[in-house]
């Protein structure tokens, strides 16, 4: 899990990202999910170049991940001031959302098509060779 930065006042919670202090990358891209009212299983990729890091803003979730050495882990997600990052070469699978769950997910990397790895039994034969 990262510790994300969170600044605490009367008004509230300001939760701040910054390149090279909080984040290790270049921010290229950001996307959400949400509403996943039916609590169906997302993710189920990998990608070959791409860093992420998620945190949930509502909500939680767990984030399963199997990295380049074959290890899996279950994280859990909360709205709350940790997120996980996710390297290049690392299966993910999102299971168990809230009915309020939102996943942010921030990119060092543009979306390309060529980048996904879209099933466990290629992503393993990937990592093999």
């Amino acid at each position: 899990m990262k510790k994300l930065d969170v600044i605490t006042d009367s008004r509230g919670e300001l939760l701040v990202f910054e390149n090279g202090k909080n984040i290790d990358f270049e921010l290229k891209r950001l996307y959400i999910i949400k509403k996943n009212t039916l609590n169906l299983k997302r993710g189920f990729h990998a990608h070959k170049k791409l860093t992420q890091l998620l945190f949930c803003t509502s909500g939680s979730c767990e984030i399963i991940t199997i990295d380049s050495d074959m290890v899996k882990k279950i994280h859990h997600l909360k709205s709350d001031n940790h997120g996980i990052m996710i390297y290049p070469l690392t299966w993910r699978e999102i299971h168990n959302m809230s009915p309020d769950c939102v996943i942010n997910v921030l990119c060092d990397k543009k979306f390309d098509p060529v980048d996904y790895i879209h099933k466990l039994k290629d992503f393993e034969e990937y990592i093999r060779y």
